[in-house]
């Protein structure tokens, strides 16, 4: 006797099967098969289901989705299982495979008509839950488990790793970056950075080794008021940078500047009939065709973006003032809607990659200058869901670099425009990642390339909402000198995770872990350093295991040594660079602090250190080892000294840099009385109600008798010698452990009456829904100087502990606002950058 589905009734009868009509005992009698060396694959039918509109069935027991029980036994080599969902166009399922105890280990959620795919590298010997979720299906559907014999490791690059520096811009600046992209003017060496609403402009200084680097904002006005998503590109061989803002209405603000964002010239904006969402720019020359005899600007710009339904391209004939009439370059039977950053080879061709096209990664090809485009696939690769990445060298090899449906880093080699592609393989094993999102290539010379992407070593659903899940993330950065042959990964951010806990996959349905939001990028200056823009999401408490910080902070890696992109510029053996010098003086002793140089190809041997009085010549007055980075000098009483550094190695010692003059060392910041440790200043007068115009933050933790922990915020204000009924002064930070019912926590004083208030402490609710709910009454106080102080214990808000991080912190003024209503920036009438501030308790006090 056999169990048959109760969807396929008249089979039953016809077998004298024994019909399991109801979901309690499908659920408890689900289908099953068995993949292993023998027997290499199964398959099934299921469906049609209820839709239920959700793209995630809970667990491997749901009623509601479809569970096939799949036993999988290890062959004798190294494998992957292949599991798929496939069914009709107008049929939308989402596929997930929870692992034999019962953890979500794998997930896919493509389009309608997409199918869904997910691969399992050398996964345990056990029995496995596959899962379709009825999204909005309208049929059956067929799904499929195949074992396979993985390629062997790729023979190990001998090339010395590279060596990367990260930088971050000063304090208010930079700190709402998720999604930033990167360019560099190649001329002047500026590189230009985009921050949600904010255009920032660094310019590296290489006299010491690492560099240093001063940020700028250089925002145009109206691409720096409101975004539903940003985007920037700079053209490296004009140096012309474009910053656009998406608007809700297939339409964006567009400038574009050619002195680094000194001034800016608006645009049309986007091509006519352009797509709804996750709009890209590229520019390049023009390809062979009647087009470019059009055009009154010598590089053809391309403005993409995603239209639901298909994604769309529209090209730009006068430096990216017009656009003209978007034209499909795919629809949902062919790749699913949204997509990865346009790029432009040297002969014209342009390419838009994509996650997911017939079940594989894609791209799509335009030979003639946008009319029309062809969709090409890397076969083997399998669609998961971050948006991949082309990088394009100076003869058109085409690197893509994707995250395989395994979770792994993956790369491609094409050499002609995608027809054909060679060199696939895994650039993650070196680290055993297990996971990676937002992955990013650029290209330089024909066989060198740089794949960056952020990664971990956890395995299982990183892309979920889990906050607790295990895993800490860091930046890699993949770079290959022989074609992509051989590929060298290093970790460029060893000591400070990027992220903890998940990556949120699931757009704008994620409750929590979408800080980073979609993707980072990746650009190389003239001399072939890489660079990459990415937002850090692990900063304060965080860095050191403490629970993820929910920020967004604007951070470049810069290359620091190393092979870059172009080996005219490879660097030669010679004596090392020189060290960056830090000097500060505390009472009559000087402390000396420097950086570990690039070394030239030769390893250190140490450092000499120099003094000289003012007016006077520099001495030596100390070799220290390549291991010390620290001196502490006690000089003759009566005189003003500078000093500086240089590393030694066996070619010789290398130069210094600028002669630094001490400065005194500021005071500990005290926070044991109030107003404490200031952690936001704000511009004043950047709303005309003085009430309303925040001015800074500032925290303490002052002791207590009682045995609690308390919290004072000093908030100050231009003025507040009057307010309105309604007026409300709002401080928000990030719960510890967020979750979908609320994931912050605030303060706030409103306005009850001509100058009188209540104090209150509450939560709010994630950002798709932004209420604010009270919690009970804190104490306070304001004066007419414009300043508010809020006093509560950390019991008020979920028990926040020393060493744990206040973080995403901002400060929110109202016109009128009361408890239960939307609490966004955008229905503030003042808002400040975030900070984090680190709680450090009150024991030094006593």
């Amino acid at each position: 006797m056999f169990h048959i589905d109760c969807r396929r009734a008249s089979l039953a009868a016809a077998l004298g099967g024994v019909l399991l009509c109801s979901s309690a005992a499908l659920a408890a009698n689900p289908p099953s098969g068995t993949v292993s060396q023998s027997s290499p694959q199964a398959t099934w039918t299921g469906g049609p289901l209820t839709p239920t509109g959700a793209s995630t069935c809970g667990g491997p027991s749901s009623t509601s989705c479809d569970n096939y029980k799949l036993t999988i036994a290890p062959p004798s080599y190294a494998f992957k299982v292949e599991i798929a969902l496939t069914f009709g166009a107008a049929d939308d399922y989402d596929l997930e495979v929870y692992g034999p105890d019962g953890s979500l280990i794998a997930s896919s959620g493509n389009s309608a008509g997409q199918a869904e795919k997910v691969v399992l590298a050398n996964p345990a010997a056990g029995t496995y839950t596959v899962s379709a979720s009825p999204f909005a299906p309208v049929g059956a559907y067929t799904g499929s488990a195949k074992i396979s014999q993985l390629p062997p490791p790729p023979f190990p690059s001998t090339e010395k790793p590279p060596t990367y520096t990260n930088y971050t811009p000063p304090n208010g600046m930079g700190q709402s970056a998720g999604e930033p992209s990167i360019g560099c003017n190649r001329d002047t060496g500026k590189v230009m950075y985009i921050a949600g609403t904010e255009t920032l402009r660094v310019t590296f200084d290489d006299c010491s080794s690492p560099a240093s680097a001063k940020w700028e904002n250089t925002s145009a006005l109206w691409t720096s008021v409101t975004t539903f998503d940003p985007i920037l590109y700079t053209d490296p061989k004009l140096g012309r940078t474009y910053v656009s803002q998406l608007l809700p209405s297939k339409m964006s603000l567009l400038a574009y500047s050619d002195d680094d964002g000194v001034n800016w010239l608006p645009s049309q904006g986007s091509g006519i009939n352009s797509g709804v969402d996750h709009q890209t720019l590229g520019a390049g020359p023009f390809a062979p065709g009647p087009v470019k005899a059009l055009a009154s600007y010598p590089r053809i710009l391309y403005y993409c973006s995603q239209d639901i339904a298909m994604a769309q391209c529209a090209t730009s004939l006068d430096g990216g003032r017009t656009f003209g009439v978007a034209v499909p370059i795919y629809n949902l039977t062919q790749c699913a809607g949204i997509h990865g950053h346009v790029k432009v080879g040297p002969d014209g061709t342009a390419y838009v990659p994509n996650r997911s096209c017939g079940n594989e990664q894609g791209v799509a090809v335009t030979t003639d200058n946008g009319l029309t485009w062809t969709v090409k696939t890397v076969p083997g690769s399998s669609s998961s869901s971050w948006d991949p990445s082309v990088g394009i060298a100076a003869d058109g090899t085409v690197y893509f670099g994707w995250l395989n449906g395994d979770g792994h880093p993956f790369v491609a080699v094409s050499h002609d425009h995608g027809d054909t592609w060679t060199n696939i393989q895994d650039v993650g094993a070196a680290f055993g990642l297990q996971n990676i999102a937002f992955p990013a290539v650029v290209a330089g010379d024909p066989d060198r390339a740089a794949f960056a992407f952020l990664g971990t070593t956890a395995a299982g659903a990183a892309g979920g909402q889990d906050s607790n899940f295990p895993a800490a993330w860091h930046l890699y950065i993949a770079h290959t000198y022989d074609g992509g042959a051989s590929w060298v990964t290093v970790d460029a951010t060893p000591n400070d995770p990027v992220q903890r806990g998940t990556i949120c996959d699931q757009g704008t349905t994620c409750s929590t872990n979408r800080n980073l939001l979609d993707f980072m990028d990746v650009t190389a200056d003239a001399q072939g350093r890489v660079l990459v823009g990415y937002a850090d999401g692990c900063v304060g408490g965080c860095v050191n295991g403490g629970p993820a910080s929910g920020t967004a902070l604007a951070t470049i890696a810069r290359q620091t040594s190393g092979k870059g992109l172009y080996a005219s510029f490879d660097p030669q053996m010679s004596i090392p660079a020189a060290p960056a010098v830090q000097a500060t003086q505390s009472g009559v002793v000087v402390h000396l602090t420097w950086s570990t140089p690039d070394d030239h190809g030769t390893p250190l041997t140490g450092y000499h250190i120099y003094r000289r009085a003012a007016g006077g010549v520099f001495e030596q007055i100390m070799g220290v080892d390549a291991g010390t980075h620290t001196f502490d000098d006690n000089p003759p009483a009566g005189a003003t000294y500078s000093y500086r550094v240089t590393a030694v190695n066996a070619m010789g010692e290398g130069p210094a840099c600028r002669e630094v003059t001490p400065a005194v060392a500021p005071p500990p910041t005290q926070t044991c009385s109030a107003p404490g440790a200031k952690v936001i200043d704000d511009p004043a007068g950047d709303t005309p109600v003085a009430a309303l115009d925040v001015k800074s933050l500032s925290i303490a933790e002052p002791p207590t008798t009682d045995g609690s922990h308390k919290i004072v915020f000093t908030l100050k204000l231009a003025n507040l010698s009057t307010f309105t009924p309604g007026n409300a002064w709002m401080i928000l930070w990030n719960r510890p452990v967020p979750d979908a019912t609320y994931d912050r926590n605030y303060v706030v004083m409103r306005a009850t009456g001509l100058n009188t208030a209540a104090f209150k402490v509450g939560k709010l609710s994630p950002p798709s829904v932004n209420q604010a709910t009270d919690l009970g009454n804190a104490a306070g106080s304001f004066s007419a100087d414009g300043t508010i102080t809020f006093t509560i214990t950390t019991d008020q808000v979920d028990n926040v502990a020393t060493g744990q991080d206040l973080s995403a912190l901002e400060v929110r003024a109202f016109a009128a606002h009361v408890s239960g209503q939307p609490s966004s920036q955008a229905t503030s009438a003042d808002h400040t950058s975030s900070a984090t501030y680190t709680l450090v308790g009150s024991s030094q006090c006593h």
